[in-house]
C-alpha cells in the first residue's frame, strides 16, 4: 500500500534504503548497513519484486510522473482516497487507496467509460458511464487502474540488471561469517578474493560462466586451507569480467 502510495502520487519517489525489500531496522542517520539477508525470505523478495513492477508502470505510464493530480474522493471515516492521473496523449490512471483495517465499498469514478485494466492484480473493470458501483476495495490495500494494459507479459519476463555491482558484505564488522553479494548485467568468470593488508592472499572462491542476475556467497572467516583467519582488517577484491571493486573487511573476534 504505501509503496503504490509512493510510485503513484504526483513528485519524485524517495524512500529510506532498504525499503524496497521490507528492511524494517531503525530510522537513523548513523552508520546502518543494508540488511541483505533479508532477500533470502520470500515476503522480502516479494516486496522487491512489487517494487520494480512499480517503477516499471512509472516509467512507462508519463501521467504518473506530472503534476496533474485530481482527487475524486476521499473520506477520514473510511480511511479511502480515489485520485486520478491523466495526462493528454497517454494512457489515463485512477488509483484506489484503501488505509482502513477493514474491507471498504466504493463507488468508483472514472475519467471515461470503457475497459479498465487493473495493474496490481491484473484484473479488468468494463464500464458504461463513468462510474463502477459498489466496487470491493480490500483492507490496506491499492488498486491501480488503466485505459492500456501495456504489462501484458511483462511480469513474465526477467528483469534484467544494466551494470556490475558488488553490495556492501554484511555483517561487517563480522564474527564469525559473512555474505558477499553481487550483480551481473551478462554472464561472467567470477573471482572473489580476501587479502591482508599486506597483500597475501588469504581465501579465494572462482567460479566459471556464471549468467546474469544477483548472487551471493558466504567467507567463514578461514583461509584456503582451512585454518581460522587471524582477527584484524581485510581487503575483499571482486573481479567479473572487466569489472573490478574491492571493500574494507574486518574480522572480530
Amino acid at each position: 500500500l504505501g509503496a503504490a502510495t509512493l510510485f503513484t502520487a504526483a513528485g519524485i519517489p524517495m524512500f529510506y534504503m532498504g525499503a524496497e525489500f521490507g528492511m524494517d531496522t531503525e530510522r537513523t542517520i548513523d552508520y546502518n548497513t543494508l540488511r541483505w539477508n533479508y532477500l533470502d525470505s520470500p515476503a522480502q523478495l516479494g516486496i522487491l519484486e512489487f517494487y520494480k513492477r512499480l517503477i516499471w508502470l512509472r516509467n512507462n505510464f508519463p501521467a504518473l510522473r506530472s503534476n496533474n493530480v485530481d482527487v475524486v474522493a476521499k473520506s477520514n471515516t473510511t480511511k479511502t482516497i480515489v485520485y486520478h492521473r491523466v495526462q493528454d496523449g497517454s494512457p489515463s490512471v485512477v488509483v484506489a487507496l484503501n488505509f482502513n483495517t477493514t474491507n471498504q465499498t466504493l463507488d468508483l469514478q472514472f475519467p471515461g467509460s470503457g475497459t479498465w485494466y487493473e495493474f496490481v492484480d491484473d484484473d479488468t473493470l468494463t464500464i458504461e458511464s463513468n462510474w463502477y458501483a459498489g466496487y470491493v476495495l480490500p483492507a490496506s490495500s491499492a488498486k491501480i487502474f488503466t485505459t492500456d494494459h501495456l504489462w501484458l507479459g511483462v511480469a513474465d519476463e526477467p528483469v534484467r540488471t544494466k551494470t556490475f555491482m558488488l553490495h556492501p558484505a554484511f555483517p561487517n564488522p563480522f564474527n564469525p561469517s559473512t555474505k558477499i553479494n553481487w550483480t551481473l548485467p551478462n554472464q561472467a568468470d567470477v573471482k572473489i578474493g580476501i587479502y591482508d593488508l599486506r597483500g597475501r592472499e588469504v581465501w579465494t572462491e572462482h567460479l566459471s560462466a556464471v549468467p546474469s542476475g544477483d548472487y551471493g556467497t558466504i567467507w567463514r572467516g578461514v583461509t584456503n586451507d582451512g585454518k581460522q583467519a587471524a582477527t584484524g582488517v581485510y581487503i575483499l577484491k571482486f573481479d567479473a569480467g572487466t569489472f573490478s571493486a574491492a571493500q574494507k573487511l574486518i574480522l572480530m573476534k
